[in-house]
């Protein structure tokens, strides 16, 4: 039998509802990420990883491309084809573990 619960109140396992609707693949080259902003990506080498999107500016567009891609396993510069956006308190909890 599971465990009963009191009106109104929510058990932790509950994810926060999501208002934008659940998370969809969004192209790179469509709709880049934000400067700085730690994102679900893929890429074929990869696969699926969590990173950070940096926008390269002067020299180092010229080396790497107009975007990298950074996480603690290394970076990536035009391999990333797709992208998603991490709610916030996931992002904060990355941060507060050192993950980005």
């Amino acid at each position: 039998m599971g465990k009963r619960r009191r009106p109104g109140k929510r058990p932790l396992t509950d994810p926060p509802s999501l208002k934008e609707g659940p998370p969809r693949w969004i192209a790179v080259k469509d709709d880049p990420p934000k400067d700085q902003q730690v994102v679900v990506c893929w890429s074929e080498p990869c696969g699926i990883d969590i990173m950070c999107c940096e926008h390269n500016k002067g020299e180092d567009k010229d080396l790497f491309g107009p975007m990298t891609f950074t996480s603690q396993s290394g970076y990536l510069s035009g391999d990333v084809t797709h992208w998603m956006p991490l709610p916030e308190y996931v992002i904060k909890r990355l941060i507060e573990f050192g993950y980005v």
